[in-house]
């Protein structure tokens, strides 16, 4: 290994901090495998410098080599254990990475950022799951349960004790606060809870209380999605354990475990105080606006934990850095996309606005245990914001997505938004595709033929026949959703009252008759690429007749909506 040249560092400092900096100064210049050897150099000469720990992962990240930057961002963690930036970059480099064979390095880390607050654990999920996937035990439980073969599952529960992965604090730990979009994991944890109800898995009382609090917080956080059977609800009808029941419904009672409790009845309560209290700026009167209202009172959407910190397009959006801008977030839901706007703009005012008090609750909530000051949260129907004379042309961005297609009239609402916007002011629209959502078409058919309606044991009866309602090609389409896996974001998925999908040859005619210039969509990088390789001429990738070619190519492009940028003329 070549370190750097002792003779180049700088005498008044000390080698491991000179060759830090000189690393760093190779990073800038975009040489990452040059910085590396510097780093090392760093760290060898000072086993202690987290620093170059933490840059050497940076530029293992520029390489692409995951791993390697993950070890790094570890180390760091091992010597500043309290830094929240080095376990987001921990984080970051672990998404969607899968262990082949254990790492106790990895795991350890993983288990300290699952257990640090404020971290967007769910980043987590894939290194968690390869990590289970590793004990054959946990695949065995897994495989019997994805058969249906509970007699199987039984078998195996009843051999477990205080040494089995069950107990593991990285299995606890994640279960509080991980959610896999998966129906093999759902159907595992599915009959898990049903073994625990018929008494059947052999672990100390220590650690049933664990293993109850865990999947107690996981059943809280997919809203009691699980399919319940009758001869569970005989049993769950004379049970007394307080806690187990909380895997089944929300307690209104103690369960006698200080973190759920917290967790699933002081915050409600809470939620509750602080939807009776929330403003209104405008009445809602439209029918359909009241539908849906009711729709999201009673299924808020959606509980959210993490929220992006990072500026969505820094060429779109970066001109308002800084400023005093004026901000709408015209259907907020539960506070996540203005909370994220309010942090990337401190220095803005955001007005962000529902229809269902229970979903602005939880903005409210989030928005104070986070401390963020510069929102203010508001009941009403957007539809009605045009009758204030106050809020014509205030705007200097307006943000409204997933909002317009669950409006009676669509474009009724986004020109009352664009009545509000400044001239060349800008606006971030979500519009669910006609081509990408044919699925979610299928299914809404199905329960309408059915007469199925959006409450909770529906939407489990749904779930548990859905092979027999829309067949096995649409059930396996609807299971690659992460909202299927949530009793709200599964009503909103499939069961919501009201729903419009559009082209993209209808997004072109709106767009011109509202005097709006497109931008630009929000998309991965790679499908850009793919759209840019396909149409090399299109440099901007504003021409929508050649997306709308694109799309019918390649209809999953916009399966998570149409997200994008336009600017008022």
């Amino acid at each position: 290994m070549v370190f750097a040249d002792p003779n180049q560092l700088n005498k008044q400092s000390s080698p491991a901090d000179s060759a830090f900096r000189m690393g760093k100064m190779k990073a800038g210049q975009g040489d990452f495998a040059g910085a590396i050897t510097h780093y090392e150099y760093a760290i060898n000469e000072d086993p202690q410098h987290h620093q170059a720990f933490a840059a050497g992962g940076e530029a293992f990240v520029k390489l692409k080599q995951y791993l390697p930057a993950a070890d790094c961002f570890a180390c760091a963690i091992k010597i500043k254990p309290d830094s929240l930036y080095y376990k987001r970059r921990f984080i970051f480099a672990v998404e969607g990475f899968k262990l082949t064979q254990h790492n106790d390095n990895i795991a350890d880390i993983a288990l300290k950022c699952l257990t640090t607050p404020n971290l967007n654990h769910m980043d987590l999920r894939t290194l968690w799951m390869s990590y289970l996937e590793l004990n054959k035990d946990f695949s065995k439980l897994c495989d019997a349960a994805s058969r249906g073969d509970y007699t199987q599952f039984k078998t195996q529960c009843a051999a477990f004790n205080d040494q089995s992965f069950i107990v593991d604090d990285l299995f606890i730990e994640g279960l509080k606060r991980i959610v896999v979009p998966n129906m093999r994991f759902e159907k595992c944890l599915t009959a898990l809870r049903r073994s625990l109800l018929e008494m059947k898995i052999n672990i100390s009382a220590k650690h049933q209380k664990r293993l109850k609090a865990a999947l107690a917080h996981y059943c809280h956080r997919v809203d009691y999605i699980f399919n319940i059977t009758d001869d569970e609800q005989t049993l769950l009808d004379n049970c007394k354990d307080q806690l187990l029941k909380a895997c089944y419904a929300r307690p209104k009672t103690s369960t006698g475990d200080e973190q759920t409790d917290a967790l699933l009845i002081t915050q409600a309560q809470e939620l509750t105080k602080i939807a009776d209290n929330i403003e209104a700026i405008v009445p809602i009167k439209n029918n359909i606006s009241k539908n849906v209202q009711a729709m999201y009172e009673a299924y808020p959407y959606p509980r959210w934990g993490s929220f992006d910190e990072h500026i969505k397009d820094e060429g779109i959006e970066g001109a308002l850095i800084g400023k005093e801008a004026q901000i709408l977030v015209a259907g907020c839901g539960t506070g996540q996309e203005a909370i994220e706007l309010a942090h990337v703009f401190p220095n803005a005012k955001i007005l962000a606005i529902d229809l269902s008090r229970q979903s602005l609750a939880y903005g409210i909530y989030k928005a104070n245990a986070l401390g963020i000051k510069n929102i203010t949260f508001k009941h009403g129907d957007i539809l009605a914001l045009g009758t204030l004379e106050a809020l014509k042309g205030k705007f200097d961005y307006i943000a409204s997505s997933g909002v317009l297609h669950h409006m009676q009239d669509p474009l009724e609402g986004w020109r009352v938004l664009e009545t509000l916007l400044k001239p060349r002011g800008l606006m971030r629209i979500a519009l669910y595709s006609e081509i990408a959502r044919e699925g979610i078409a299928q299914a809404r058919t199905a329960i309408k033929s059915h007469d199925l309606k959006p409450n909770d044991n529906d939407i489990r009866y749904f779930r548990k026949n859905a092979q027999t309602l829309v067949g096995s090609e649409t059930q396996a389409y609807l299971q690659k959703f992460r909202d299927y896996y949530y009793m709200p974001e599964c009503c909103d998925l499939i069961f919501h009252v009201q729903e419009h999908r559009f082209t993209l040859p209808q997004i072109e005619n709106a767009l011109d008759t509202l005097g709006l210039d497109f931008l630009k969509f929000y998309l991965p990088v790679d499908d850009l690429q793919a759209y840019n390789e396909e149409f090399p001429n299109d440099n901007l990738a504003r021409n929508l007749k050649n997306w709308d070619n694109f799309e019918h190519n390649n209809p999953r492009t916009f399966i998570s909506m149409y997200r994008f940028w336009c600017r008022k003329s």
